[in-house]
């Protein structure tokens, strides 16, 4: 079970655009689906050459007026600005079985990422905020969330002293999911429900840099930090209703994404991992085996060796 706490959120779309060189297999064959062209399904989805020198707009005062302050932030690196603390999002209709978040600051090969937080779990070491509104900590249970509702993951660490800089007047604010190098690990169903209209069976799992989540997520433009590309990476997202081919883009001030697609797991559990690596400046979504275990800590060496595993089918990107 899962602590909800609930806030806020706004559903509505953002804009896609795509730039990159990829190695994908439109090739051997595509297809076109409602305006989109999807080529093969693959085990994995490799984004390289992550991260540059850069800036975007940070928020720093929201006034009672509605009138937003923005400063220009810096950032520099491997996988910046996504090397920024993270708030992982989950859209319906979708059921989360399993979560794991690891991190650690510098890996070495023999090094074991710690677990940072994991559902089912007791409350306390991560946060769901969701758009259902509710005074007080909820449990999120075991069962499907429908179409177009959102819960966003947090960590269990309270915003304190200005730590989070600087948070939306009233929000109850915790830290996203920090450092360069972290592993997400999650299994969930994806089943269908038949909806239609605005994000009808149009589930979507993405990341977003935790400051949107604290400030404005949806809403005034000008009072995010999304509009200017402080960061925001696609996982697995179907794009129009009922679809079963999931696509992942990355929305940075470095923009990339291509026509392979994961495969929308809509009868049975599916196992993903997400993996930042800052010393090859890489994102990997790769599809584990149905016997992955979550564990408490996993070894550099042992992700190495399962991002190899499917490497007749990914799709490689490099960003430019």
């Amino acid at each position: 079970m899962v602590a909800l706490l609930v806030a806020l959120v706004i559903s509505t779309a953002m804009p896609k655009a795509v730039m990159a060189i990829g190695t994908d297999l439109c090739p051997l064959n595509k297809t076109e689906e409602n305006g989109n062209l999807f080529c093969q399904p693959v085990q994995a989805i490799r984004y390289s050459n992550v991260g540059t020198n850069g800036s975007y707009q940070e928020i720093i005062d929201m006034s009672s007026d509605g009138i937003c302050t923005k400063r220009l932030k810096f950032y520099n690196g491997s996988l910046a600005p996504l090397n920024e603390e993270l708030s992982l999002h989950f859209r319906g209709p979708i059921h989360l079985m399993q979560l794991a978040t690891y991190s650690t600051s510098i890996p070495t090969q023999d090094q074991r990422l710690k677990l940072h937080t994991a559902v089912p779990s007791a409350s306390g070491n991560l946060n769901v905020v969701s758009k259902s509104g509710a005074l007080s900590p909820q449990i999120l249970a075991n069962v499907t969330i429908p179409s177009d509702s959102e819960v966003i993951v947090m960590s269990g660490k309270t915003c304190q002293d200005g730590d989070c800089g600087y948070v939306r007047p009233g929000a109850v604010a915790y830290h996203g999911f920090g450092g360069s190098n972290k592993i997400f690990l999650m299994e969930f169903m994806m089943p269908k429900d038949d909806k239609r209209g605005f994000n009808g069976d149009m589930p979507a799992i993405w990341l977003l840099n935790a400051q949107i989540v604290r400030t404005l997520q949806y809403g005034k433009g000008e009072c995010s930090c999304w509009r200017s590309g402080c960061g925001e990476f696609d996982v697995a997202e179907s794009l129009s209703s009922g679809s079963s081919f999931l696509k992942s883009t990355l929305h940075i001030n470095q923009l990339a994404g291509d026509s392979d697609y994961i495969r929308r797991p809509t009868y049975a559990p599916m196992k993903l991992a997400v993996v930042f690596n800052q010393k090859l400046s890489s994102i990997q979504i790769q599809v584990l085996p149905e016997e992955f275990a979550f564990s408490r800590s996993i070894s550099i060496s042992a992700i190495d060796e399962l991002l190899k595993k499917d490497a007749n089918s990914i799709s490689q990107i490099t960003v430019i």
